[in-house]
């Protein structure tokens, strides 16, 4: 028989997993378990992914919520998505009141121009000078961002703290 070593041992495994799916999680803002499953199985249901782990970071990074933390016009990803719900997005001149909604290449997001206070407090509070990803376009003037579909892997890793362990999120979803 085969026992497990220290690195292979299930209750690990299982853990390191639980983790690792747990502050993905939080970092999109306490995102629910089931809209976390949802999400993972859109990604691997098409067996033809070259790289699920690029998918599934683009597929975050392409909400609206997300879109409007990143270019630093909310000060979290929950405030983010209280702006939304609100009425206080427009995506090409419609309003938007889903915070899961997907940004396509060249959408322009513009705000409600009553709100700009709040948003330029925002703006003010972040913790460094508001530099976006380089696929946001960002006029602070007018508080409009313009999408453009240049997402490589190497802009995300720029904008986490910690390891994300995509692959143990990714391996073994139920």
């Amino acid at each position: 028989t085969r026992y497990p070593n220290k690195g292979t041992d299930y209750k690990k495994r299982f853990r390191d997993k639980l983790n690792a799916q747990r502050s993905f999680r939080l970092m999109y803002g306490g995102l629910s378990l089931n809209v976390f499953n949802n999400q993972i199985k859109k990604i691997l249901k098409n067996k033809k992914t070259i790289n699920s782990q690029l998918k599934l970071l683009k597929l975050f990074e392409t909400r609206l919520d997300t879109i409007l933390y990143r270019a630093k016009f909310s000060s979290s990803l929950r405030n983010a998505g209280q702006l939304v719900t609100h009425g206080k997005v427009f995506v090409n001149n419609h309003r938007v009141k889903s915070k899961s909604y997907q940004i396509k290449a060249n959408d322009l997001i513009s705000l409600d121009p009553t709100s700009f206070e709040l948003y330029k407090i925002s703006i003010r509070n972040s913790l460094k000078w508001p530099l976006p990803p380089k696929n946001l376009l960002v006029d602070f003037r007018t508080m409009q961002i313009l999408f453009l579909n240049n997402i490589q892997q190497t802009t995300f890793f720029t904008l986490f703290l910690f390891n994300l362990r995509l692959q143990k999120i990714l391996t073994n979803h139920i």
